[in-house]
């Protein structure tokens, strides 16, 4: 995106409601791949790269449908070597009735990121190792998944109804180097 911040990107967006993600790969072994959204209602306006490299940024938005009465909500997911990383986001357009929330997944197997995964990150899961979840409507808060492969950190910004929620992607201080 031309050397623009995500903040940059957002501030231009002519959208009532939209999520920036910028995800930062502090990896030195695994790049992140195979990026796969779902939109519950919004859509993708930037879509995800196609690669994240050791050492790079990424940036998406997603933003909400002209016209609709809903806001933007969805699911980006990437794969970090074997395992998957999925990021949940809503901004939704009634703030009084819906909060401002994200959640961090790494499910035990590729989950395809689906209608069923969204349902599942957003009613169903529970906090445990592999899952966290938090709303803005009770204040701020980071995220962050511990596995004995990577370290992921997630924090989430709404400003004016447009959110900006940035990931980090790191390998975990034991992980050993295993080139592919």
């Amino acid at each position: 995106m031309s050397g623009k911040s995500v903040e940059e990107i957002v501030k231009d967006i002519n959208s009532t409601r939209c999520v920036g993600i910028e995800i930062t790969n502090n990896s030195k072994h695994f790049k992140l791949s195979l990026p796969a959204t779902y939109a519950y209602c919004g859509r993708v306006n930037i879509p995800p790269d196609p690669t994240i490299e050791k050492g790079q940024k990424g940036v998406s938005v997603f933003i909400k449908t002209p016209l609709s009465a809903y806001g933007c909500v969805g699911v980006l997911s990437y794969m970090f070597d074997d395992q998957q990383i999925s990021l949940l986001f809503s901004n939704p357009l009634d703030q009084l009735k819906y909060n401002v929330e994200y959640a961090l997944y790494i499910p035990d197997q590729t989950t395809p990121t689906d209608e069923a995964l969204y349902n599942n990150m957003y009613y169903h899961l529970l906090e445990t190792k592999s899952f966290t979840k938090a709303s803005l409507g009770r204040g701020n808060a980071t995220l962050q998944i511990v596995t004995d492969q990577m370290e992921v950190t997630a924090t989430m910004a709404n400003e004016k109804s447009k959110a900006i929620i940035k990931l980090q992607v790191g390998d975990a201080s034991s992980t050993p180097f295993s080139p592919n």
